[in-house]
């Protein structure tokens, strides 16, 4: 292999987990040698290989293993980050993934958005996915979140829809934490601790509504709205007849709020949104459009927070949409959460979640093997 290769033996290292065969005897050829101890399969690895051993989830299991060991660690936060993301948060999202992928495919949608910032790692799981399997979807990936899309879908011009989208945004949050979503200073709603119940915050819509702030109000959901309109053109979000996006869960917000958006600016004639998700705790307003889950509330054992933070991003929350001075559409990101993301290690996560995705697809067969055949034995062991 060495001559094959045209590589020196003092240029090759060998890794094994023999001490005689995989250690001693290459170092005696004069290559380097390394021996890795931990091949066997840790307990994530057993749980979903399963007692039955099939086919797909013992490839599930022994991708894994493969990418947990192609790389070291010594103990601590760092090979356990690497040995969670190939053995457990891997195998989940990727199942999950491809499940929207084949879904999206089978429903004739060209081009799938997976939203910021869940989306990010699920955008490149996505884009390895596609081209392993042969799926028709383009995998594309949308700056929003519900801070960015609330104040453009905001109903500013009738007393009751500002009302009802007060409501909504406000439920179990503080008059600061509103005032920041209508991007207004907390004085102009009272209390700033102070966590208002539904009818409190339908009286406190009524007393806005009729303040000095609502002006200025109306002016930024306003410039929101054309910001975020021409972001997606220049996407090409809009203009596709139907749009799907793909979201962890849990309430379908976000393609609420597209929907109101979308119908703001074109009507009857607006495009339709899909909405892929993990999960579902509630179903969105009927005006938000269709949604698929990939596993019912039962099905879902793993506390909601740890999936978001599997699917945690490099960048940090989109605070809005703006056009700068020569009317380019960006998004404004926060910064304050991000540096404390990444000292955390989101990229080695989002690392060992790919290495899984790419031994998952390097294990299976190039033919007679169905594509849909995946999605049952994947989701069942990445719930194990």
């Amino acid at each position: 292999m060495l001559s094959v290769a045209n590589c020196p033996a003092n240029r090759a290292i060998h890794i094994g987990d023999s001490p005689h065969a995989d250690v001693a005897m290459p170092l005696a050829s004069g290559l380097g040698a390394g021996l890795v101890s931990d091949t066997g399969l840790t307990r994530f690895e057993r749980l979903a290989a399963g007692p039955d051993a099939s086919f797909i989830r013992s490839a599930s299991a022994g991708s894994s293993r493969a990418a947990r060991v192609s790389r070291s660690f010594a103990a601590g936060h760092e090979a356990t980050v690497w040995q969670v993301g190939t053995g457990v948060a891997g195998p989940l999202v990727t199942g999950f993934v491809l499940w929207a992928l084949l879904e999206a495919e089978a429903q004739g949608l060209k081009t799938l958005w997976f939203l910021a910032r869940d989306g990010e790692v699920m955008t490149a799981l996505a884009q390895r996915l596609v081209q392993r399997f042969g799926i028709a979807v383009v995998p594309r990936y949308l700056y929003a979140s519900r801070q960015a899309l609330f104040l453009p879908s905001l109903d500013v011009e009738t007393p009751q829809g500002f009302a009802d989208g007060v409501v909504q945004m406000g439920q179990g949050r503080s008059i600061a934490q509103l005032a920041w979503s209508l991007e207004l200073e907390p004085e102009a709603l009272g209390d700033a601790a102070h966590c208002p119940t539904s009818p409190e915050l339908r009286e406190l819509a009524a007393r806005l509504w009729h303040s000095p702030a609502m002006e200025q109000l109306r002016e930024t959901a306003a410039n929101r709205r054309a910001a975020t309109l021409a972001y997606w053109r220049e996407e090409g979000l809009i203009g596709e007849g139907r749009v799907g996006i793909v979201d962890v869960g849990w309430k379908g917000n976000l393609q609420t709020f597209m929907a109101r958006i979308l119908a703001r600016e074109f009507g009857a004639s607006a495009p339709a949104i899909s909405g892929y998700y993990f999960g579902l705790r509630q179903q969105p307003a009927a005006e938000a459009g269709p949604t698929h889950t990939y596993c019912t509330p039962a099905q879902i054992r793993l506390p909601t927070d740890l999936l978001e933070i599997f699917c945690a991003a490099t960048h940090g929350s989109v605070r809005a949409m703006e056009l700068d001075a020569a009317g380019t559409p960006a998004p404004v990101l926060m910064t304050e959460d991000a540096a404390a993301i990444a000292q955390w290690g989101v990229a080695l996560q989002q690392e060992a979640m790919l290495a899984f995705c790419e031994k998952f697809c390097g294990a299976l067969p190039w033919s007679g093997l169905a594509n849909t055949a995946l999605v049952a034995p994947l989701r069942t062991a990445g719930l194990a």
